[in-house]
């Protein structure tokens, strides 16, 4: 029975070919809207740099949820975050005050057009495949369904859309000097000297995950071979860090921007597919994510989208047609076929290791 498909990788632009648009005329203020989870916003980053050139003296502003402020913050192209409302009147509110001549709404959410179009938004680029769509004067005629594409490269397309060049993707994200020193006193703290290897066993919820009594075993395995190595966490991974309760391993639980810099500093980093993986690659760490087979989770759209960014794809091929019910009901079974030795050899492997395990001659 075969529990994975190997190492594989994205296949990443060398070129991009999206139809190009001309830019808006007469925008001095652009609002970019990515109200969605981590891993999104920083798979839209390319976009957003895109965009800046596309309109070099425009003020561009990005509206994103409000935990993800912080990390919006760091984004170099990105001249205010905003936040979006606790509801549609309050988000409407928030856009007519940053008063945007044009806004490229890269978000999948419904509510996000209608307050475009609530605040009475001029030009508005989004996609052309949903119902919402009527709400945009320019749309994108690739759908993100059925698909093998990378969701930043949809966001690249619709910064096209809008009127930005093709480039290679880049991730400009600036961390403060403080906050780097901050991380490096508080790994010396806890006796890590070397660049260490990030564990992340969470995940998000809109991928399967690998077992974290898995996680913990392969964490336990690392760590017995002599490797520094970190555990880190997010507000809804309670449940992911109870294997790790009493072993002793070292635990990170701090901001947005501090995460960044712990992961900057990383030999590697591996999870599930979430969003502290997207946040390693953008910073072009050596990254290992686990994805299901299906392709709404498939690695080609959601893998990590760096030359050192690796998945191991769990389960049979035929996984990947199963319905939406059977894969609620059989997801934790077919995640667990994934072994700890397969992934710690993948671990090995992307890390070229050539010294033996503790113990061993």
């Amino acid at each position: 029975m075969e529990t994975h498909l190997g190492l594989v990788q994205v296949r990443r632009l060398t070129d991009f070919h999206a139809s190009r648009a001309p830019v808006y005329p007469g925008v001095h203020s652009l609002l970019v809207v990515r109200d969605d989870r981590l891993g999104d916003l920083v798979l839209t980053l390319p976009a957003i740099e895109r965009l800046k050139v596309a309109y070099p003296g425009a003020r561009i502003g990005l509206l994103v949820q409000p935990e993800l402020a912080p990390m919006a913050a760091l984004f170099a192209p990105v001249d205010e975050v905003l936040c979006s409302g606790r509801d549609l009147a309050a988000t409407t509110q928030t856009i007519r005050e940053f008063s945007p001549d044009a806004a490229v709404c890269i978000s999948r959410r419904a509510s996000a057009a209608r307050a475009l179009r609530r605040a009475g938004v001029r030009h508005v680029t989004g996609t052309g495949r949903r119902l919402f769509s009527v709400f945009f004067d320019r749309r994108s005629s690739v759908s993100r369904r059925g698909v093998r594409r990378h969701e930043l490269e949809h966001a690249l397309d619709l910064a096209a859309c809008a009127g930005a060049s093709a480039a290679p993707p880049r991730f400009p994200i600036e961390l403060p000097a403080g906050t780097t020193d901050d991380v490096d006193r508080w790994l010396r703290t806890r006796g890590i000297q070397e660049d260490p290897i990030v564990i992340h066993p969470g995940s998000g919820g809109s991928c399967p995950a690998w077992p974290a009594d898995r996680w913990r075993q392969l964490a336990a395995e690392l760590r017995a071979a002599g490797n520094p190595l970190v555990v880190t966490r997010g507000p809804a991974d309670r449940a992911a860090l109870e294997p790790f309760a009493g072993g002793g391993f070292v635990e990170f639980d701090r901001s947005l921007p501090e995460l960044a810099a712990l992961l900057q500093r990383a030999r590697l980093v591996a999870s599930n597919s979430t969003g502290p993986i997207h946040l390693a690659s953008a910073l072009d760490r050596p990254t290992l994510a686990i994805h299901a087979p299906w392709q709404s989770c498939s690695f080609e759209r959601w893998g990590p989208y760096n030359e050192h960014g690796w998945a191991l794809v769990v389960g049979r091929v035929e996984a990947g047609t199963w319905s939406r019910r059977r894969r609620r009901r059989q997801a934790a079974v077919l995640m667990r076929r994934l072994t700890v030795v397969a992934v710690r050899r993948a671990v090995e492997s992307i890390l070229g290791w050539t010294r033996p395990p503790a113990g061993v001659p």
